[in-house]
């Protein structure tokens, strides 16, 4: 601040007192949501989760970012033990290890409580003052009565050496060294010996032993700290500008190398790698900001760049690092160096760059070069001599304007402070006295405005003028010169040039869409584009040309509707709250709403209107109720720290459920499922995201998968609840955010909700039973009575069948006798022979097609174009004799109108010349038989067939299409029939989607009806694999490369039909090795000589057929890992199911596509290539989803499992090996090539180097140990082989283990 000589040796001798300035490094008290912590505490420690775990006076405090948990006697630390814990340590194994006056404790978190570690003799460590861990993970305490270790096998404590009072202990290259009032010691472990080092140096009264980077450092009570050599010979002093009086607690470093020096009395030193002082933490009973007790007994650099404090009597306090582009300005107690209250109104810039803080106490001017502030409580005097409550600041050159709520407007100078009063009372014209708003435009002018009066402007030659614009809270000008006034009405547009102004319709409160009770500020964007805040509808952006109006409010995601200032940063918004200070990105996709409050470094988080600025610097700053923050926005960047999340705790019902107690067998946070009776349907679960640096803003995400369709939308709620959950397997799921979005790993939990007994699979098994016994019930009775039906129906039938077939019998052995016997002419006896053959082989011919079309398996031969005018025509002339024999007229009407119809022809004439001989057969003599064809829906054909015979008894209607049956009146006539025909023409119409009805009068006739469903699209698609046939098929030219990787592959094809099987090997011989053979017998001979890689295999095939030979295949270890494709015609699903439990890889049907068939051949030749490949890559044989057959997997299981029996018997070759399973030497060669690309003597030897690389990661022997106890006699030749597989020495292997 540039003031005249002699006012600044005033100013200095009156501000001379101002010696405290406020710290950029503010540190805070820690407290829960909870419960706040112990003001007595002597060790601080963070796991890897990022729980802060605190020794204090009253137990041991876990921090979890958002939860304090204390564990004492009541609750967590055995009941036999006090509450004082004096020591902390976190081991490398994250476990947690407390000392306490009276023993060691370890914790347990599958049941979140400490357990008492035992000692192997009657005492326990006492007063344990440190705890450390060697290079092994084994555990080291040091206390009043000595040196004691824990046994890592069973966790049981053993003193060692005979020193008492240890003060503390760390490690050396190895060498335990400890510090005692008396001196520094280390401890051989193996001798079990103590010596005294540095003993000449006479090292007494040793507080602190640590590691910081390459160095050991000793503190002493005295305050003086040495750093020793490396050989433990040599202590040098540190030499530090300051001296230190108290003894040294702690010292540890930052990830910039910077040094905290923790004392019990002076609080912290912060000195920079070269021990230069950087800053000095101690307590100020004035600065809420500093450190709350100067006996600092620990200090922890946490994860999140926090440094953690533990003090004795002034609790955990913690210095956050990412609030530092945070400055912070609060009234401090009994001095006038700062602020002068909390609660500011108004924030302006000098020309200077001093600040001022518009308050309701005065002014306060903050000189940020000498950190020195100037407090103006009263303008200018006043009677009632009270503070000045000062609404509005605006800099004019070496003027200051400040407009009051009780005073008016005041223009001060900013060199001596002198003021002039603008008021009613100086200028008649003034009538506005609380002034909200003072503005200078780009004229000079000073504008000024408020609550109880018009808008006034001050020109350059003092001349006053006002407008009739009352409600006015804030004031600018936009880029086109209008002044832009905003209050309670909205905006008004001033042209001041043309004493014009006038309200922005769009922008005036309504309850609609803008209900605010006032608009506290505006700025306009680059675009020209309007940004406001409102008190009531959030933060409003106008688009000026197009009028359009969009808001952000709480439904947005913004802190509060009350929006009090609002700053621009290029295209970021920063708008100050009553419930925050908010950070608004927008993007065309997206709207991102960063909030800071308290917890994130900011002085308030309730913000006033009018205590806003932007300074020349660039810097923002924003007022509230409990101080002024400022700070570079450029600053401020996003953190990539993660929540680590963790569930505390789990409710049935709304009630907590204890680690150990049903249905939680652990904490919940160590459960992978929690398993729930029927009953048990209500439950919550707890969760917290652990951050420190930011743990207001964590939000949560949740599904419960079963339950839930999508997570839930991201809130700062860390509970579920879920209620009536139905028996079901659900998953839970949940994720944390940081308040940049930046999301956390997923955890989860698996809820099983077991269904109620009557719904369990034991129930369900008994119902399935009591069913399935019904149903036989049922069955057995229905059969009983169908039997009896069916014996009845068998009896006729057969009585029919027997008499149809003697009568033309008797017929043919009377004309045999006639010739025998001379009787008659010969001619008369040929023709009743002849006839009489014809009509049995009809009979046997009619009851073979019966059985073929109502089996199963019977399908469609060949669908055909049919000529019906044709066809018909030439059917009903074939039936002229028998016509004629009666006298009978058949009339043919075809209404078709179609060329062709479509349909199995064999079908079709089985179907209609059925029942043509039906209506010939029972027709009465000079009767009439008509036959109409119509077409029907989809190119459908309906045929009737009308005769004038003897018709059907009404009585026995239902049972004329059933099995066997045969009418009353048709067996009286003695015409022959067997009750069979129109039962296979029911079939064959159900089998091809028709139908058959009939309508019949006794002596008077029948009409058949049936409809025939067009098979045009099956002929269609008959012709297009008629086309595709196999021998026309050429490979394209891109798959030649893929053919051409597996020429040597070996192809088996096994084909009875010759003309198939030569064109078979032919078409593929041009790609692979084909071999051949015409049966199974021969196939199994060839493949046991050549080891196929696919066998191809025609089902029905002579002396032994394609299942059995698979069969035969899948049973002979040697041959059971090649793959069979077998190849047929059959269609049944029964068939193809067997074949693949038989062991056959690919089912294929004839006609063959050759090019799918090369598709499966190149598939699998890949599929084995690559099986080969990852074997010896991943070296691994029990990963299931590598073999195509389980049998694959299991052999060579075996395979390892024999040789690892044997590893130590060197004369174990590969003729044993062959020779345990009981095949030979060649056939286990083939069969291991084939599988994973290994001769049997390197397949040996790969299961033996999996050995060793399971010895080596397990570490217990040294290499050479390995290579003996893997089977190798030679550890040269086994360092030789182990870099062969895996591609680097054992030592080097060994190296990448640490590494990792």
């Amino acid at each position: 601040m540039k003031l005249p000589a002699p006012i600044f040796v005033v100013f200095f001798l009156f501000f001379s007192t101002f010696i405290f300035a406020q710290n950029n490094f503010e540190f805070d008290k820690l407290s829960g949501e909870n419960i706040s912590t112990q003001s007595i505490t002597y060790a601080i420690k963070q796991d890897s989760i990022g729980n802060i775990w605190i020794a204090s006076e009253e137990g041991v405090i876990k921090y979890d970012s958002k939860q304090i948990k204390i564990y004492n006697t009541y609750d967590g630390l055995p009941e036999n033990l006090n509450n004082r814990v004096t020591a902390l340590f976190v081991d490398s194994k994250q476990r947690v290890w407390i000392g306490l006056e009276n023993g060691l404790c370890l914790y347990d978190k599958a049941f979140d409580k400490f357990n008492l570690i035992q000692s192997e003799i009657d005492i326990n460590p006492s007063l344990i003052t440190s705890i450390a861990e060697d290079d092994t993970g084994n555990i080291w305490i040091g206390g009043f009565n000595g040196l004691w270790k824990v046994n890592n096998e069973t966790l049981k404590l053993s003193k060692k050496g005979n020193s008492l009072n240890i003060q503390t202990i760390a490690f050396k290259n190895d060498i335990l060294i400890y510090g005692t009032l008396n001196g520094l010691f280390s401890y051989d472990s193996k001798t079990d010996v103590v010596t005294e080092i540095l003993e000449n140096q006479s090292l007494k009264n040793i507080s602190f032993i640590g590691n910081v980077k390459d160095n050991t450092y000793a503190g002493l009570k005295s305050g003086a700290i040495y750093i020793l050599n490396t050989s433990l010979t040599r202590a040098n002093k540190v030499d530090l500008a300051f001296q230190i009086k108290h003894p040294i607690k702690d010292l540890i470093t930052d990830n910039n190398s910077n040094i905290y020096i923790a004392t019990d009395g002076e609080g912290i030193y912060y000195l920079n790698k070269d021990f230069k002082l950087i800053s000095h933490f101690r307590e100020n009973v004035d600065n809420p900001f500093s450190i709350s007790s100067n006996g600092v007994y620990d200090i922890e650099f946490g994860d999140e760049n926090i440094l953690w404090v533990a003090t004795y009597s002034g609790g955990i306090n913690y210095l956050d690092f990412n609030k530092k582009p945070f400055q912070r300005f609060k009234h401090l107690l009994n001095t006038n160096n700062s602020i002068a209250t909390d609660f500011s109104r108004s924030i302006a810039e000098d020309k200077y760059g001093n600040i001022w803080f518009g308050t309701t106490k005065g002014i306060s001017v903050w000189n940020p070069k000498s950190n020195t502030w100037k407090q103006i409580p009263e303008i200018t005097p006043n009677k009632n001599k009270e503070d000045d409550i000062v609404l509005a600041l605006e800099s004019d050159n070496d003027y200051m304007w400040a407009g009051t709520y009780n005073r008016g407007l005041f223009k001060i100078n900013i060199n001596n402070f002198s003021a002039t009063p603008y008021t009613h009372e100086t200028n008649k014209t003034i009538d506005l006295e609380k002034i909200y708003t003072v503005f200078k435009d780009s004229k000079n002018n000073i504008w000024f405005g408020g609550i109880d009066g018009s808008l006034t402007v001050i020109r350059q030659n003092s001349r006053v003028d006002e407008y009739p614009i009352y409600q006015i809270k804030h004031l600018t000008e936009s880029k086109s010169g209008h002044i832009l006034a905003s209050g309670r009405y909205g905006i008004y547009k001033i042209n001041d040039a043309n004493k014009e102004f006038e309200l922005i319709e769009k922008l005036k409160p309504n309850k609609v869409n803008l209900a605010y009770a006032t608009i506290n500020a505006v700025q306009e964007t680059t675009n020209g584009n309007l940004v406001l805040a409102t008190n009531g509808s959030g933060l409003v952006f106008y688009n000026v040309k197009n009028k359009s109006i969009k808001k952000l409010t709480i439904a947005s995601n913004l802190p509060s509707d009350i929006v009090q200032g609002v700053l621009l940063d290029d295209n970021i918004v920063w708008a100050s709250t009553t419930k925050g200070l908010a950070q608004i990105k927008i993007t065309e996709t997206d709207t991102i709403i960063n909030v800071f409050d308290k917890k994130e470094g900011m002085a308030s988080t309730e913000f006033n209107y009018g205590s806003f600025a932007k300074f020349s610097n660039g810097k923002f700053a924003f007022g509230g109720r409990d101080g002024v923050t400022i700070f570079n926005p450029k600053n401020i960047l996003e953190s990539n720290y993660k929540p680590n999340i963790v569930f505390d705790e789990f409710k049935l019902f709304n009630k907590v459920i204890d680690a150990g107690k049903k249905p939680l067998s652990k904490h919940v946070n160590e459960v992978d499922k929690i398993i729930l009776t029927a009953k048990e349907n209500s439950i919550e679960l707890g969760f917290t995201g652990i951050l420190h640096s930011s743990a207001s803003k964590v939000k949560y995400s949740w599904k419960l998968e079963g339950f839930d369709e999508n997570w839930s939308e991201p809130s700062t709620v860390n509970f579920a609840t879920y209620t009536n959950l139905a028996p079901n397997n659900y998953i839970f799921k949940v994720r944390a955010y940081n308040k940049y979005a930046t999301v956390s790993d997923e955890r989860q939990i698996q809820i099983k909700v077991l269904p109620p007994w009557w719904a369990t699979n034991q129930a369900y098994v008994l119902y399935v039973l009591l069913f399935l016994l019904l149903i036989v019930a049922i069955v057995h009775f229905t059969s009983v009575i169908v039997k009896k039906k069916n014996a009845d129906q068998q009896i006729d039938f057969f009585n029919n069948i027997t008499h149809e077939i003697k009568t033309p019998l008797t017929i043919l052995i009377s004309s045999l006798d006639n010739i025998t016997e001379n009787i008659g002419t010969g001619e008369d006896s040929k023709k009743r022979i002849k006839t009489t053959v014809k009509r049995i082989n009809s009979l046997f011919e009619q009851m073979l097609n019966f059985q073929k079309v109502t089996s199963e398996g019977y399908v469609l031969n060949e669908i055909s174009e049919i000529d019906l005018n044709t066809h018909i025509n030439k059917r009903i002339y074939n039936f002229g004799p028998l016509t004629q024999q009666s006298n009978l007229q058949i009339k043919f009407n075809n209404n078709f109108n179609e060329p062709y119809f479509y349909f199995d022809k064999e079908v079709f004439d089985k179907i209609f010349l059925n029942l043509l001989s039906n209506a010939i057969k029972y027709s009465f003599e000079n009767g009439t038989i008509t036959i109409n064809l119509d077409k029907t829906a989809k190119n459908g054909l309906q045929i009737e067939i009308i005769d004038e015979g003897l018709g059907i008894p009404k009585d026995q209607q239902k049972y004329i299409l059933t099995r066997y049956y045969r009418a009353r009146n048709v067996i009286n006539s003695q015409r022959p029939g067997t009750g069979l025909g129109l039962m296979m023409v029911k079939k064959l119409l159900e089998k091809t989607g028709g139908s058959i009805d009939f309508v019949s009068e006794e002596n008077k006739g029948t009409k058949f009806t049936i409809q025939l469903k067009s098979l045009k699209y099956e002929y269609d698609k008959q012709l297009q694999q008629k086309e595709s046939t196999i021998g026309t098929i050429e490979v394209e030219n891109e798959d030649r490369s893929e053919l051409d990787a597996f020429s040597d592959s070996k192809i088996l094809i096994v084909e009875d039909n010759d003309e198939l099987r030569q064109l078979l090997v032919d078409t593929l011989g041009v790609y692979f090795q084909v071999f051949e053979a015409i049966n199974g017998k021969e196939g199994l001979e060839i493949a046991s000589q050549i080891f196929p890689n696919i066998i191809l295999t025609d089902l029905i095939m002579p002396e032994l057929d394609g299942m059995q030979m698979a069969r035969q295949l899948k049973d002979d270890i040697n041959l059971n890992h090649i793959p069979v494709f077998m190849l047929t015609v059959l269609q049944n699903s029964a068939q193809k199911i067997e074949s693949i439990e038989t062991g056959i890889s690919e089912y294929i049907e004839k006609p063959i596509d050759i090019k799918f068939l090369l598709a499966k051949i190149i598939n699998t030749l890949k599929w084995q290539k690559k099986l080969r490949d990852k074997f010896k890559h991943d070296n691994d044989s029990d990963n299931a989803s590598l073999f195509r057959n389980k049998n694959d997997q299991d052999f060579l299981q075996n395979l390892e499992d024999k040789i690892l029996e044997n590893i130590e018997n060197e004369s174990f070759s590969v003729h044993d090996l062959s020779g345990s399973f009981s095949i030979s030497r060649t056939s286990l060669y083939m069969k291991l090539k084939n599988l994973v690309d290994l001769s049997p003597q390197d397949f040996i030897i790969h299961t033996k180097l999996k050995y060793a690389k399971k010895l080596l990661i397990e570490g217990d022997c040294s290499i050479k140990e390995v290579a003996y106890r893997s089977g190798f006699s030679n550890p040269k030749y086994f360092s030789t082989s182990f870099k062969k597989f895996y591609k680097m020495t054992p030592s080097g292997f060994l190296e990448s283990l640490k590494q990792e």
